[in-house]
């Protein structure tokens, strides 16, 4: 028997397959980066500014040094009350192939929360 017909169809059938996996470790790997520049950038946002903060003033500062980092965001909702100081941060990472099934943008949510205890800042990831 020849297995030269069968060997074919199933590369052909392969090779989309194994293309889409490395579109979506690339695009998963865009939505990671931009997730953990955020986070990273959040938490040192929040150890600089935690000490400065009062209950009128803490979003216009949160906001601004947001956007002195470059962090691009859709919605930013910040609350400070009892010492503790919650942000949570919409945003989305333009993508590169989801835009063949129909997505554009790749949309995320990061909460965090900082209190004080022992004199150090506790900073949750919610």
């Amino acid at each position: 028997m020849n297995n030269k017909g069968q060997t074919l169809v199933i590369f052909v059938i392969l090779i989309p397959i194994f293309i889409l996996i490395l579109a979506l470790v690339v695009d998963n790997g865009l939505i990671m980066n931009a997730k953990n520049k955020i986070i990273n950038t959040s938490e040192i946002i929040i150890k600089n500014v935690y000490h400065k903060l009062d209950e009128n003033n803490h979003e216009s500062l949160i906001k601004e040094l947001y956007d002195k980092n470059e962090i691009k965001y859709t919605n930013l909702i910040t609350n400070y009350e009892d010492n503790k100081l919650t942000i949570k941060i919409k945003s989305a990472v333009k993508s590169i192939f989801g835009k063949v099934v129909g997505m554009d943008k790749y949309k995320f949510e990061i909460s965090l929360t900082a209190t004080i205890e022992n004199a150090k800042i506790i900073i949750e990831k919610g």
